[in-house]
C-alpha cells in the first residue's frame, strides 16, 4: 500500500484557534499523528525536532537567537525535552502577540506541567488522539467493523507504514520502557 496522508476532525479548529492565540500547543499519544498534522497545517513554518540532540543545545544554548531566528513562526516538536524555552516564548509573546508557535509533545504530563506555569491564557491546547472511527471509516470502506477493531485506530496502520501484527507489541514494549520509566523516575 502506498503511503498516504490522513486528513484529521481536528484541522479546521486547530487552524482556527491560530487567528486568536499566540501559541497553539498539540499533544497527544506516540504516533497518533501530531507532527504530521503540525507540519502540514503550519508547513510555511520553520520546524525544529527537540528530540534531535543537536537541536536540543542550540536551543538552549542561545534560546532567545534560537526562537527570534523565524518570525513567521516555529514549530517545535517534542518540547517537554527543553522546559527551559516556555519563559522565553512567554516573554516574546507578551513583547508582540503576532509572534506564532506551534508547540507538540508526548509526554503530556511534563508537557502540561510547563504550560500551566508559564503559556496560561497564551495558547490553545489540543490533545490529538489516534484516529477516531469516523476518520478510519473514511479510508477503510471495505473492511468490516471486526477487521477495523481488530487494526486498531494508528494513522501508521492506515498511511501503509505499518502493519498492526508488528505496530502493535513493538508500540506497547517501548512505551513502557520508554514513558513508564521516565514517569517513575520522576515520582521517585
Amino acid at each position: 500500500m502506498d503511503t498516504k496522508l490522513i486528513n484529521r476532525n481536528i484541522e479546521t479548529v486547530v487552524k482556527e484557534a491560530c487567528r486568536y492565540f499566540s501559541v497553539i500547543t498539540v499533544t497527544g499519544p506516540r504516533q497518533s499523528g501530531k507532527t504530521t498534522l503540525i507540519k502540514q497545517l503550519f508547513s510555511d513554518f520553520q520546524y525544529y525536532s527537540l528530540e534531535n540532540p543537536d537541536t536540543k543545545l542550540l536551543a538552549l544554548n542561545d534560546p532567545i537567537g534560537f526562537l527570534q531566528s523565524h518570525t513567521s513562526g516555529v514549530i517545535l516538536d517534542e518540547v517537554q525535552n527543553a522546559p527551559e524555552l516556555f519563559s522565553y516564548i512567554q516573554g516574546l509573546v507578551d513583547e508582540n502577540r503576532e509572534r506564532k508557535f506551534i508547540l507538540s509533545g508526548s509526554s503530556n504530563f511534563a508537557l502540561m506541567k510547563n504550560i500551566s506555569q508559564s503559556l496560561a491564557g497564551r495558547t490553545a491546547v489540543f490533545e490529538l488522539l489516534p484516529l477516531s472511527f469516523g476518520e478510519v471509516s473514511l479510508l477503510t470502506q471495505q473492511k468490516t467493523i471486526n477487521e477495523i477493531l481488530f487494526d486498531g485506530f494508528y494513522p501508521a496502520i492506515y498511511s501503509g507504514e505499518k502493519t498492526p501484527s508488528l505496530f502493535y507489541p513493538n508500540y506497547v514494549k517501548t512505551y513502557l520502557d520508554r514513558d513508564v520509566r521516565d514517569l517513575l523516575n520522576k515520582l521517585i
